[in-house]
């Protein structure tokens, strides 16, 4: 009994560990997501810059 309950308590903790390590996994991969979410809207926002200053075009200049 006396090893069945230190198994149990060794378990137990193993356990505990390892719901933290998942707790700050979960954690890490929801702020990883929000990083490449915010990139992915700045890449967009850049490519439609791009193309509406691809669009503008130059007037001939007076002294030509």
């Amino acid at each position: 009994i006396g090893r069945m309950k230190t198994r149990a308590a060794t378990l137990a903790e193993r356990l505990a560990r390892q719901d933290a390590v998942i707790a700050e996994l979960t954690g890490f991969k929801a702020r990883a997501l929000s990083r490449i979410a915010a990139q992915h809207d700045e890449i967009t926002r850049l490519r439609r810059e791009v193309q509406q200053a691809a669009r503008v075009r130059r007037l001939p200049s007076a002294t030509s």
